[in-house]
């Protein structure tokens, strides 16, 4: 094999494709990155079992062949390289030979006869979806994922497609993210969870542009086609629990507060609220909110905010990290709470507009 291509075109194929590499893998050749030379240029995998990136890279190709070679030396290289082409060969054996301008190396490389073979689309139905679109989505839920190894069915998002529009939603127990968007479909009806892992790394192939991106549905597997790059991401099986039932249908009374000076605020205060069981308190009266938290041991503080409110005064406690993830996540200049008891959920949602985001904060008891 041999291939000659610039600089860039090389670090951004490699770039992307070693993102799917595994660190910590017991098996040497899924440290490697596959090179396979085809007509149009060369396909460039990188795969840890769980996600597979394939990319296309159109470079000048002397000789056909393939090779893997060690992802993070591959890279390593690039990145030291000057800005002139780079020459990659493979003369005999496995011994990959690296020149760039005067610069000449050699890494030791293995054969493709062990590389996993990426999984073939079977039945295959697609979707599309607006690059930008799928990237708020994913944006928007993917904070809330379950961390928890015990309940492996949360440890993902839920992506859920009927027809004209698309679904998704995670939840760690504790609060949940829910967004809907419309797209041109049909009657396709696909619904899958996705792990926290492939919804980093499908935002690293997006680059929040009007480009369609295609959503390929099989058994087991999610393929995300985005240009001349494939994602495949292994599903979790399982259940996700019923969403809906979670998401408050009523409400007694709200408040409207400008997002910035509310999640400003309520940083503020969690700062004095340290310990993990400790929470802030947000007491509502007429046109007011009074944010403040007490920690034994290590202090007190207090804040009181201008808000559009007129229902009874009522105290709720929240963990502070749940409700500034919700505040950073909204994308808002003004959010509306929607509340009915301190002891029930409290719904975030933009203000004066579309509510097809929501995010569902579960009090604490205090």
């Amino acid at each position: 094999m041999k291939i000659v291509c610039q600089k860039a075109v090389l670090s951004k194929a490699v770039g992307l494709a070693q993102n799917a590499v595994s660190g910590k893998s017991t098996l040497p050749i899924l440290g490697n990155l596959l090179f396979e030379t085809t007509k149009e240029g060369i396909d460039i995998l990188g795969t840890d079992l769980e996600i597979g990136l394939k990319c296309k890279a159109e470079v000048e190709v002397v000789k056909q062949g393939s090779i893997t070679i060690p992802a993070k030396k591959l890279s390593d290289l690039i990145r030291a390289s000057a800005d002139q082409e780079i020459e990659l060969s493979v003369e005999g054996g496995t011994k990959v030979n690296f020149k760039c301008g005067k610069f000449n190396s050699s890494i030791m490389g293995l054969s493709k006869e062990d590389f996993p073979n990426l999984p073939e689309v079977k039945n295959e139905k697609v979707v599309e979806i607006k690059d930008n679109d799928l990237m708020e989505m994913i944006k928007k839920v993917v904070f809330s994922v379950s961390n928890d190894e015990t309940r492996r069915i949360l440890n993902g998002a839920l992506l859920s497609v009927d027809g004209k529009e698309v679904k998704m939603v995670s939840t760690d127990g504790h609060r949940l993210s829910f967004i809907r968007k419309e797209i041109d479909g049909g009657k396709e009806k696909h619904s899958v969870i996705l792990p926290t892992k492939a919804l980093n790394e499908i935002l690293k192939i997006l680059d929040g542009g009007e480009e369609k991106v295609q959503l390929s549905f099989s058994e087991g597997h999610l393929f995300v086609h985005k240009g001349s790059t494939v994602l495949v991401t292994r599903l979790i099986e399982g259940q996700f629990p019923n969403y809906d039932q979670v998401i408050p249908k009523k409400h007694e009374t709200s408040f409207v507060a400008d997002t910035d000076a509310l999640h400003k605020a309520t940083y503020r205060v969690s700062l004095l609220a340290s310990d993990r069981s400790s929470s802030v308190r947000y007491s509502l009266k007429k046109d007011s909110l009074v944010i403040s938290s007490t920690t034994p041991d290590v202090g007190e503080a207090e804040e009181e905010l201008e808000v559009g409110y007129s229902g009874p005064e009522m105290t709720i406690a929240y963990n502070p990290k749940f409700l500034i993830d919700a505040f950073k996540a909204l994308d808002a200049p003004k959010l509306e709470m929607l509340l009915s008891s301190p002891l029930n959920p409290g719904v975030i949602v933009g203000h004066e507009g579309r509510r097809d985001y929501q995010c569902v904060v579960m009090p604490m008891r205090v």
